[in-house]
């Protein structure tokens, strides 16, 4: 399913956290390219922060981050608001534990922007994801 720019532009709140400046940056750019309404936090606590104030339809958060990590994040997010979906982008491999049972997709450095196009498209949807054969991107789904 794609969202088109009007609907996107109006409704589509994205939380983008990392504390990478450089890629809240590329993020933040790819995103509102296509449509979406960007709000940037540098960090876990920042971010819910933010949440608690206002309304968003996704959140993409990095994992490793100082003062809260991307897990941390994501079991709050979820407690207060179940049906928000979590993208998880990370550069280490993710053992599934009870953490990862609060993100909803996972999505591996390096990255292309494609692949991360594509993972929120699906994720606000809430569709599943399959990637093409020809494909190398890591997208793990969780559920």
């Amino acid at each position: 399913m794609s969202f088109n720019r009007a609907t996107s532009e109006k409704e589509l709140r994205i939380l983008v956290v990392d504390d990478d400046e450089g890629i809240r940056r590329m993020l933040f750019l790819l995103l509102t390219n296509l449509g979406y309404r960007v709000v940037l936090a540098e960090n876990g606590q920042q971010a819910f922060e933010l949440f608690s104030r206002d309304s968003f339809s996704l959140v993409l958060t990095d994992l490793s981050m100082p003062e809260m990590d991307g897990f941390a994040l994501a079991a709050k997010v979820k407690m207060a608001s179940p049906n928000t979906p979590i993208v998880m982008v990370t550069g280490s491999r993710v053992e599934e534990s009870a953490d990862t049972n609060c993100v909803d997709y996972i999505l591996f450095k390096p990255f292309q922007l494609a692949d991360v196009h594509r993972t929120v498209e699906i994720a606000l949807a809430g569709g599943v994801f399959r990637p093409p054969a020809e494909s190398g991107a890591e997208i793990q789904i969780q559920g």
